[in-house]
Protein backbone atom coordinates (compact mmCIF):
# COMPACT_ATOMS: atom_id res chain seq x y z
CA UNK A 1 0.00 0.00 0.00
CA UNK A 2 1.32 3.46 -1.22
CA UNK A 3 1.89 5.96 2.03
CA UNK A 4 -0.24 9.02 2.31
CA UNK A 5 2.35 12.13 1.93
CA UNK A 6 1.33 15.22 3.12
CA UNK A 7 5.27 17.16 3.20
CA UNK A 8 4.09 19.31 6.50
CA UNK A 9 7.19 19.56 7.60
CA UNK A 10 8.42 21.44 4.79
CA UNK A 11 5.81 24.05 5.17
CA UNK A 12 6.65 27.61 6.55
CA UNK A 13 4.12 28.83 8.95
CA UNK A 14 2.04 30.97 6.27
CA UNK A 15 2.39 27.85 3.85
CA UNK A 16 0.69 24.92 6.22
CA UNK A 17 -2.30 27.52 6.63
CA UNK A 18 -2.71 27.43 3.04
CA UNK A 19 -2.22 23.45 2.88
CA UNK A 20 -4.41 23.09 5.68
CA UNK A 21 -7.30 25.16 3.67
CA UNK A 22 -6.67 23.44 0.35
CA UNK A 23 -7.21 20.12 2.11
CA UNK A 24 -10.33 21.42 3.97
CA UNK A 25 -11.69 22.51 1.03
CA UNK A 26 -10.86 19.72 -1.23
CA UNK A 27 -12.48 16.99 0.85
CA UNK A 28 -15.12 18.99 1.64
CA UNK A 29 -16.17 19.09 -2.46
CA UNK A 30 -15.94 14.76 -2.25
CA UNK A 31 -17.99 13.66 0.83
CA UNK A 32 -18.74 10.57 -1.30
CA UNK A 33 -14.97 9.20 -0.71
CA UNK A 34 -14.53 11.09 2.90
CA UNK A 35 -17.73 11.33 4.29
CA UNK A 36 -16.69 11.10 8.17
CA UNK A 37 -13.41 12.72 8.50
CA UNK A 38 -11.21 11.91 11.68
CA UNK A 39 -10.42 14.74 13.04
CA UNK A 40 -13.47 16.59 11.44
CA UNK A 41 -13.15 19.51 9.02
CA UNK A 42 -14.97 22.09 11.37
CA UNK A 43 -11.86 21.43 13.55
CA UNK A 44 -9.46 22.02 10.77
CA UNK A 45 -11.13 25.18 10.13
CA UNK A 46 -11.30 26.07 13.80
CA UNK A 47 -7.47 25.28 14.35
CA UNK A 48 -6.57 26.74 10.91
CA UNK A 49 -7.97 30.13 11.72
CA UNK A 50 -6.39 29.84 15.56
CA UNK A 51 -3.05 29.94 13.58
CA UNK A 52 -3.62 32.39 11.44
CA UNK A 53 -4.58 34.72 13.87
CA UNK A 54 -1.70 33.60 16.19
CA UNK A 55 0.91 34.32 12.89
CA UNK A 56 -0.73 38.00 12.30
CA UNK A 57 -0.02 38.72 16.01
CA UNK A 58 3.60 37.74 15.51
CA UNK A 59 4.27 40.48 13.63
CA UNK A 60 3.78 42.66 16.45
CA UNK A 61 6.82 40.98 18.18
CA UNK A 62 7.00 39.54 21.31
CA UNK A 63 8.08 36.52 22.57
CA UNK A 64 5.26 35.58 23.90
CA UNK A 65 3.19 36.00 20.25
CA UNK A 66 5.64 34.07 19.11
CA UNK A 67 5.16 30.75 21.95
CA UNK A 68 1.35 31.57 21.09
CA UNK A 69 2.07 30.98 17.85
CA UNK A 70 4.28 28.09 17.87
CA UNK A 71 1.21 26.48 20.37
CA UNK A 72 -1.25 26.80 17.82
CA UNK A 73 0.92 25.31 14.62
CA UNK A 74 1.48 22.55 17.10
CA UNK A 75 -2.34 22.01 17.27
CA UNK A 76 -3.13 22.21 13.97
CA UNK A 77 0.10 19.63 12.99
CA UNK A 78 -1.48 17.20 15.25
CA UNK A 79 -5.15 17.85 13.63
CA UNK A 80 -3.29 17.12 9.97
CA UNK A 81 -1.26 14.15 11.48
CA UNK A 82 -3.97 12.56 12.55
CA UNK A 83 -5.80 13.29 8.82
CA UNK A 84 -3.46 11.88 7.16
CA UNK A 85 -3.86 8.29 8.59
CA UNK A 86 -7.71 9.13 8.30
CA UNK A 87 -7.02 9.47 4.50
CA UNK A 88 -4.38 6.42 4.63
CA UNK A 89 -6.76 4.36 5.77
CA UNK A 90 -9.87 5.64 3.82
CA UNK A 91 -8.60 5.58 0.34
CA UNK A 92 -6.10 2.75 0.66
CA UNK A 93 -3.21 4.91 -0.46
CA UNK A 94 -5.22 4.73 -3.69
CA UNK A 95 -3.58 7.62 -5.79
CA UNK A 96 -6.44 9.01 -7.48
CA UNK A 97 -8.30 9.15 -4.21
CA UNK A 98 -5.53 10.18 -2.13
CA UNK A 99 -5.67 13.16 -4.64
CA UNK A 100 -9.14 14.34 -3.55
CA UNK A 101 -8.40 14.78 -0.01
CA UNK A 102 -5.71 17.45 -1.61
CA UNK A 103 -2.76 15.23 -0.27
CA UNK A 104 -0.58 12.96 -2.67
CA UNK A 105 1.57 9.79 -2.45
CA UNK A 106 4.71 8.62 -1.44
CA UNK A 107 6.51 8.39 -5.14
CA UNK A 108 9.05 5.16 -4.84
CA UNK A 109 12.69 6.15 -5.55
CA UNK A 110 13.96 5.83 -8.89
CA UNK A 111 15.90 2.03 -9.14
CA UNK A 112 20.37 3.79 -9.28
CA UNK A 113 21.75 3.09 -12.82
CA UNK A 114 25.27 1.32 -12.13
CA UNK A 115 27.74 4.46 -11.96
CA UNK A 116 30.34 5.01 -14.53
CA UNK A 117 34.05 4.34 -14.73
CA UNK A 118 36.05 6.29 -12.55
CA UNK A 119 38.49 8.83 -14.45
CA UNK A 120 41.67 10.10 -14.17
CA UNK A 121 43.40 7.82 -11.38
CA UNK A 122 46.42 9.09 -10.48
CA UNK A 123 49.39 7.50 -7.98
CA UNK A 124 52.19 9.84 -6.61
CA UNK A 125 54.87 8.65 -3.94
CA UNK A 126 53.79 9.90 -0.68
CA UNK A 127 55.70 12.53 1.31
CA UNK A 128 56.52 9.49 3.90
CA UNK A 129 58.61 6.36 3.10
CA UNK A 130 56.46 3.28 2.31
CA UNK A 131 53.68 5.73 1.02
CA UNK A 132 51.32 6.39 -2.77
CA UNK A 133 48.75 9.08 -2.75
CA UNK A 134 46.23 8.30 -4.87
CA UNK A 135 43.59 10.86 -6.49
CA UNK A 136 40.31 9.88 -9.17
CA UNK A 137 37.72 12.57 -10.51
CA UNK A 138 34.34 12.38 -8.69
CA UNK A 139 31.35 9.87 -10.68
CA UNK A 140 27.32 10.69 -9.67
CA UNK A 141 25.31 8.39 -8.74
CA UNK A 142 27.70 6.40 -6.19
CA UNK A 143 27.74 5.15 -2.69
CA UNK A 144 31.50 4.42 -2.32
CA UNK A 145 34.86 3.96 -4.19
CA UNK A 146 36.51 0.72 -4.55
CA UNK A 147 40.34 0.79 -4.45
CA UNK A 148 42.04 -1.93 -5.53
CA UNK A 149 46.25 -3.07 -5.59
CA UNK A 150 47.42 -5.37 -7.72
CA UNK A 151 49.13 -8.26 -5.54
CA UNK A 152 51.94 -10.63 -7.26
CA UNK A 153 51.89 -13.93 -6.30
CA UNK A 154 54.64 -15.09 -3.80
CA UNK A 155 57.76 -16.50 -4.65
CA UNK A 156 57.81 -20.38 -4.40
CA UNK A 157 60.58 -22.71 -4.03
CA UNK A 158 61.89 -24.99 -7.17
CA UNK A 159 64.07 -28.06 -5.67
CA UNK A 160 66.97 -28.64 -7.75
CA UNK A 161 69.22 -31.81 -7.58
CA UNK A 162 71.30 -30.27 -4.44
CA UNK A 163 70.05 -26.90 -4.45
CA UNK A 164 66.72 -25.07 -4.09
CA UNK A 165 66.05 -21.70 -5.48
CA UNK A 166 62.85 -19.38 -5.94
CA UNK A 167 61.33 -18.20 -9.06
CA UNK A 168 57.84 -15.93 -9.51
CA UNK A 169 54.79 -17.51 -10.09
CA UNK A 170 53.53 -16.03 -13.41
CA UNK A 171 50.37 -13.67 -12.80
CA UNK A 172 48.91 -12.62 -8.93
CA UNK A 173 45.70 -10.77 -7.80
CA UNK A 174 43.68 -7.44 -7.51
CA UNK A 175 43.18 -6.90 -3.74
CA UNK A 176 41.21 -4.57 -2.28
CA UNK A 177 42.95 -1.67 -0.64
CA UNK A 178 39.86 0.43 0.81
CA UNK A 179 36.07 1.45 -0.16
CA UNK A 180 35.34 4.84 1.10
CA UNK A 181 33.47 7.90 -0.32
CA UNK A 182 36.29 10.18 -0.58
CA UNK A 183 38.27 10.64 -4.14
CA UNK A 184 41.74 10.67 -1.99
CA UNK A 185 43.78 7.97 -0.46
CA UNK A 186 47.20 7.34 1.17
CA UNK A 187 48.29 3.68 0.58
CA UNK A 188 50.99 2.97 3.24
CA UNK A 189 53.24 -0.11 4.71
CA UNK A 190 54.33 -0.53 0.91
CA UNK A 191 57.80 -1.15 0.31
CA UNK A 192 59.94 1.76 -0.73
CA UNK A 193 61.04 1.84 -3.96
CA UNK A 194 58.95 -0.78 -5.34
CA UNK A 195 56.25 -0.07 -8.08
CA UNK A 196 52.59 -0.53 -7.40
CA UNK A 197 49.57 -0.56 -9.95
CA UNK A 198 45.99 0.73 -9.02
CA UNK A 199 42.57 0.54 -10.37
CA UNK A 200 39.58 2.38 -8.82
CA UNK A 201 35.85 1.71 -9.20
CA UNK A 202 32.29 3.71 -8.20
CA UNK A 203 29.46 1.23 -6.66
CA UNK A 204 26.00 2.08 -5.28
CA UNK A 205 22.39 -0.13 -4.72
CA UNK A 206 22.90 -1.24 -8.17
CA UNK A 207 26.31 -2.43 -8.03
CA UNK A 208 29.84 -1.60 -9.22
CA UNK A 209 30.68 0.50 -12.16
CA UNK A 210 33.60 -0.24 -14.72
CA UNK A 211 36.81 0.00 -13.54
CA UNK A 212 39.26 3.00 -13.96
CA UNK A 213 42.64 2.22 -16.17
CA UNK A 214 45.66 1.74 -14.44
CA UNK A 215 47.58 3.76 -12.43
CA UNK A 216 50.93 2.96 -10.80
CA UNK A 217 53.73 4.81 -9.15
CA UNK A 218 56.79 3.50 -7.17
CA UNK A 219 56.70 3.79 -3.14
CA UNK A 220 58.47 6.61 -1.79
Amino acid sequence: MARVKLGWALLSVPQAIIKAIAVRVTMAKNVDVYPDPNPSLEEVQVSTDQLALAESLTLKGGTDRTVARNARYNELTALMNKMVDYVQLTSGGVAELVDKAGMEVQKDPEPWELPLAVENLKAVPGGNPGTIVLTWDAVTHRKSYVLEMWVENSLEPIHTPGDSFPIPVAGGTWEVVTIQGTRKYVATGLVSGRNYRFRCAAQNSAGMGSYSGEAQSVAR
